[in-house]
């Protein structure tokens, strides 16, 4: 442990000691990007791997000046090129007053820049009301702060905070319920509204520091999420979970770009715990992943996963930046979780997109060719579209997307004392760190954006899935796990031989939702949200109808989906 932990201060004393920041998954840029990508061509970033480059974002958008925009995508380019101000050449100004600096850049409430130093703050506001099914009260009430900046050309920095009071839907209380945690989020506790539902009061914060070593090499530590793939969801590594902390080192050379993420986990949440202030039990991922761009169109990738737990130490062997993890397993005496992925992106024809992942977490050949269907065999596959303006409608961007995970992917044996948990599963804080739906389903998701003007989108989308679960009736019986639920152990499972997609008592879910938003300011929405969902299965329990209006509004705080 103490080798990695001088390794960590060596890395945070060189960061900020020591160009550009991230753009998020969810970030409103993330898209812009992925849509001029497809449409317009090159992009010298790898967008199977989130978060990007401010700086690589910057130069793609502003390269895009001779290329014959339409009017909307003149608008978005100006956005950009107004939000990432750092990257401007500074030319000397008068000096102004205090006063002088608040929305002197549309983009950033505050900010301040010069040859040296750019720091921008910007308000997080997310307020929302609405009902569910006539007669459930929903509220939201977000607000927070957000600070980014840049030191020299090599030192960025970004961090926000954000204190929520919020109700939750149906069937995300029930999910809540069922695993002690808020998804997304951490700690938290009750709160009320003075209304006829249940309410939470939580925190979250997020924050790194990075520095770019030189023109191949960028390292960061912090505190956040990632992103692998170029789905709606992952399979491989999504945000779903909460924050975790995190070390990162990208190499880039030729047409290869190689990430080294290195996270500390927990294997659950603290109302696990009867009382509050407790130490959680710690597990750790290490986990690479190697871009290549074969050509300007074809975009692949693989990569490498372990997760692992030991008492109060981190395995420093799999620090090693470029070792096969499964070897280093085998030869610690396979304790460990170990996967493997791989994933690609084609833009086939201007406007147009396909992209897929698959996920092998075990798999044996031979029970294949005898058809046994081994419960070991643990895969997931994504196969999914994009359409760029679709049938030559403009602004008009359509995607589909098919994923399926086979039952007992993501989990491991043996559990903790006193936990029905396993140490070593593909979970942070009891989220999953890849599909929300865990395991054992198959989902398909249509999903449309529709901008009309400037400022008004239209997002629709339907969401079909169907999942094998647990008799929620007898959970605690010996031997009976069907392989949805990636918390509990594997060695408690229903048998080795014939495990099927789907076993067990099978959740069928139709939602269908539709987003309007409104932007009156740069960055400012105001929101219109409707959403049907009906689940139906043989347990009473999952039976259940959701319908869903909302009014909101927000700044500086990307649209919040969580929707299965």
């Amino acid at each position: 442990m103490r080798g990695f932990t001088l390794w960590i201060a060596l890395l945070f004393s060189i960061a900020l000691s020591a160009q550009s920041g991230r753009v998020e998954k969810n970030d409103r840029i993330a898209r812009l990007i992925d849509r001029f990508e497809i449409k317009y061509g090159y992009f010298k970033g790898h967008t199977n791997m989130s978060p990007l480059y401010r700086s690589e974002v910057f130069s793609y958008i502003k390269s895009l000046d001779s290329v014959g925009l339409s009017p909307k995508e003149l608008y978005d380019r100006e956005i950009v090129l107004m939000q990432y101000q750092e990257f401007n050449d500074v030319v000397d100004r008068e000096p102004t007053s205090f006063l002088k600096k608040f929305y002197r850049n549309k983009a950033h409430f505050f900010e301040f820049q010069n040859k040296s130093l750019f720091v921008a703050v910007d308000p997080i506001l997310f307020l929302q009301a609405g009902l569910e099914n006539g007669t459930s009260h929903q509220l939201r009430n977000t607000r927070g702060a957000e600070l980014q900046g840049q030191l020299g050309k090599r030192i960025y920095f970004r961090s926000k905070i954000f204190e929520n009071q919020s109700t939750f839907l149906e069937y995300h209380e029930r999910r809540i319920n069922r695993n002690l945690t808020v998804p997304g989020n951490a700690l938290y506790k009750n709160f009320d509204f003075n209304l006829n539902t249940q309410a939470y009061d939580f925190l979250n914060a997020q924050g790194y520091g990075g520095l770019h070593i030189n023109e191949f090499l960028n390292l960061e530590i912090g505190h956040g999420t990632h992103f692998i793939g170029n789905g709606i969801r992952s399979l491989i590594l999504s945000d779903y979970a909460t924050n975790y902390f995190f070390a990162r080192a990208n190499t880039s050379f030729w047409k290869f770009r190689y990430q080294n993420l290195y996270a500390e986990l927990s294997p659950f949440s603290q109302k696990k715990f009867d009382s509050g202030d407790v130490l959680l039990p710690k597990k750790y991922m290490a986990q690479h992943t190697l871009s290549f761009k074969a050509t300007q169109r074809l975009e692949i990738a693989l990569i490498e996963i372990v997760l692992f737990n030991r008492d109060e130490t981190f395995e420093l062997q799999y620090l090693n930046p470029i070792i096969l993890y499964r070897a280093v397993e085998q030869f610690l005496g396979s304790p460990d979780n170990a996967m493997i992925g791989g994933q690609v992106k084609w833009n086939i024809v201007d406007g147009y997109q396909l992209y897929g992942q698959l996920l092998v977490d075990e798999f044996n050949i031979g029970s294949l060719r005898d058809n046994i269907n081994w419960w070991g065999n643990k895969v997931g596959l994504q196969l999914g579209a994009k359409a760029i303006d679709f049938l030559g409608v403009s602004q008009l961007d359509v995607q589909g997307e098919l994923n399926i995970v086979r039952p007992y992917t993501y989990v491991h044996r043996g559990e903790l004392d006193d936990f029905n948990v396993s140490p070593a599963n593909y979970s942070h804080y009891s989220q999953p760190l890849a599909h929300q739906l865990g395991a054992n389903f198959a989902e398909a998701i249509l999903d449309v954006r529709y901008r009309i003007g400037n400022k008004f989108t239209i997002h629709p989308r339907v969401i079909l899935s169907a999942q094998g679960v647990d008799n929620v009736m007898d959970r605690d019986s010996i031997g009976f796990n069907v392989g949805a639920d990636i918390l509990l152990p594997s060695n408690v499972r229903l048998g080795n031989k014939d495990q099927f997609l789907l076993q067990g008592d099978r959740v069928q879910v139709a939602l269908t939702a539709i987003n309007m938003y409104y932007e009156f300011f740069p960055n400012y929405f105001a929101d219109l949200n409707l959403q049907y969902r009906m689940s139906r299965s043989e347990q009473d329990a999952y039976n259940l109808n959701s319908l869903y209006i909302g009014l909101g509004v927000r700044t500086n705080f990307t649209e919040l989906y969580r929707d299965y």
